[in-house]
Order: C-alpha cells, then sequence, then structure tokens
C-alpha cells in the first residue's frame, strides 16, 4: 500500500525547522523522496537586488534543505537496503544567470557529481 504524507514547511526559514523535520519523519519508512523546492526571487545586478537576508533564504531553499532532508532520510533507506532519491534541479543552474546570480548557483547543485550517490536505488 502506498501512502503520502504531507508536512508544510518554509525551507527558507533556516536551521530552525530540522528538529521538527527530523521528529514528523522519526517514524515513517520512507521510500522515495523527492528534493523539488525553488522560490520566488527577484530579478537584478547582484550587487543591487540580493542582500544578506535574501542570499541566505535562497541557500537554505534550494541547497540546505535538498542536503539535510537526504541527511535525515538516507540512513533509514540504507538500513532497509531500498529507497529513491531524486534530486531536482533547474534549468537556471545549466547556464548563466547574470539576473539572478545566487538563484542559479543553488540550481546547479543536483547536477555536480557529489550528489550522484543519492540517485541510487538500493536492492
Amino acid at each position: 500500500m502506498i501512502q503520502i504524507r504531507t508536512i508544510a514547511v518554509d525551507f527558507t526559514e533556516g536551521q530552525s525547522i530540522y528538529p521538527m523535520l527530523r521528529f514528523e519523519l522519526a517514524n515513517l519508512s520512507v521510500g522515495l523522496l523527492i528534493n523539488n523546492v525553488g522560490m520566488d526571487v527577484p530579478l537584478g545586478p547582484f550587487a543591487e537586488l540580493e542582500s544578506d537576508e535574501e542570499i541566505e533564504k535562497i541557500i537554505n531553499c534550494n541547497i540546505m534543505s535538498m542536503a539535510r532532508l537526504t541527511n535525515i532520510l538516507l540512513p533509514g533507506m540504507r538500513k532497509k537496503l531500498r529507497g529513491i532519491i531524486i534530486n531536482v534541479g533547474s534549468i537556471w543552474g545549466t547556464g548563466s544567470t547574470p539576473w539572478a546570480t545566487i538563484y542559479g548557483a543553488t540550481k546547479v547543485m543536483p547536477f555536480k557529481n557529489w550528489l550522484w550517490f543519492t540517485l541510487i536505488t538500493i536492492t
């Protein structure tokens, strides 16, 4: 039987959300994690638009969420010897994004080799 559980989270909030997520996910048998987060970002020259707070929110949403959720759920998948993690990137991460520099840089992460270990099915 397939069960779907939805937990509403604002991933731009930073590290404060992960204790709650770890608690909510602790007793679940997760077989599939799809890391597919994103956010609306203002467009314009980097020096003019992206404040420290905006930069932190973009990094929290697009990088930390993927790394932390993988870190929380992968050990359980390994223990069961089964599971799939899919990390979704964006076209913004495949080329130059002069009007959304930080956003584009964070969207390239799923395409880099260091995360490919999560794109396996453990059988």
